[in-house]
């Protein structure tokens, strides 16, 4: 897979809070590895694979790109 430069328009910033630097670093990088290598995604597919766990959620997809992986993850706010 191809792999997407960061910009500092998708980067984290001093502002993002520390929880979720740290849930990023920890439960996302794993999930990411653990369910979005080649032999699980298909790259012409469009399956949506979703985490949520908590206050946190990601998604992946590669959108029938073949060849690119597409994620986002966030935080909700406190209630």
């Amino acid at each position: 897979m191809k792999t997407a430069k960061v910009t500092p328009a998708t980067a984290m910033t001093s502002q993002t809070p520390a929880e979720f630097v740290r849930w990023i670093s920890t439960t996302f990088t794993k999930w990411t590895k653990a369910n979005c290598g080649e032999s699980w995604i298909d790259r012409g597919g469009d399956k949506l694979l979703t985490l949520d766990d908590g206050r946190f959620h990601a998604r992946a997809c590669a959108n029938r790109s073949h060849g690119y992986l597409y994620l986002g993850a966030w935080m909700d706010a406190e209630t």
